[in-house]
């Protein structure tokens, strides 16, 4: 409930203050320098949502490849298990034999 709180604060704090600043840019006629911070922060929101995907499919990418890796490895030590059982009677059959 506490982070709740204090995460409401902080988002109501930052709109009032991007209120003001508006206001300021308003009140001293300089409109089209607020409409550019404004689009110049959404295209930097816009990339940081771009840049964030891309660092999740890596990631992804990343642990897929460690899981492919990883069942190569299992499946070549049970096929080095199962040789060297079959070895193991092989040579137990040939030594019986003679």
């Amino acid at each position: 409930m506490g982070t709740a709180i204090q995460i409401e604060m902080a988002l109501d704090q930052a709109k009032r203050f991007e209120d003001e600043l508006q206001l300021l840019f308003m009140q001293s006629g300089k409109v089209d320098v607020w409409n550019k911070i404004k689009s110049r922060a959404a295209a930097m929101d816009v990339e940081s949502a771009h840049d964030a995907r891309r660092e999740r499919e890596a990631a992804e990418k990343r642990k897929k490849e460690v899981d492919e890796v990883v069942e190569i490895v299992l499946v070549a030590l049970v096929l080095l298990s199962i040789l060297g059982v079959i070895g193991y009677f092989t040579f137990g059959i040939l030594e019986q034999r003679g």
